[in-house]
């Protein structure tokens, strides 16, 4: 759920911050979680470049969170809240492969169980005959 940038307060001072998840894989070298790519004072322009990223298929998920500093008691206040975050979801990717995978194997028993049903002529005794 993407929410509306906080304006409310004209004396407020507005940050809007990118952060990268990086994919599993790039743990193993060496690189951390989330990072901090980019600060921006314009929604428009984080917007933009937090697409870019994302579109790039480089990160699992990147994330615009809004920092807003209000003058409360002589001194300035900082407040943090996530906009938007655009996510990839890898294991969509993998079940789906799976499941193909794994229905293909079973519509080919079937198949095979069918004609092997439908081919099997019983071999009568001598008796019977």
């Amino acid at each position: 759920m993407a929410y509306a940038p906080i304006t409310a307060f004209s004396a407020c001072r507005n940050e809007f911050v990118i952060y990268v998840y990086h994919w599993p894989e790039n743990h193993l070298e060496g690189q951390g979680d989330w990072e901090m790519r980019s600060v921006s004072g314009d929604l428009e322009t984080a917007m933009m470049d937090a697409r870019r990223l994302y579109d790039t298929r480089n990160f699992r998920r990147v994330e615009i969170q809004q920092r807003f500093f209000m003058p409360m008691g002589g001194e300035e206040r900082g407040f943090t809240r996530s906009l938007k975050t655009f996510t990839h979801d890898s294991s969509l990717g993998e079940n789906m492969a799976w499941w193909g995978v794994t229905g293909a194997a079973l519509i080919t028993t079937i198949a095979l169980a069918s004609m092997a049903f439908l081919h099997y002529q019983p071999v009568l005794s001598p008796v019977f005959s």
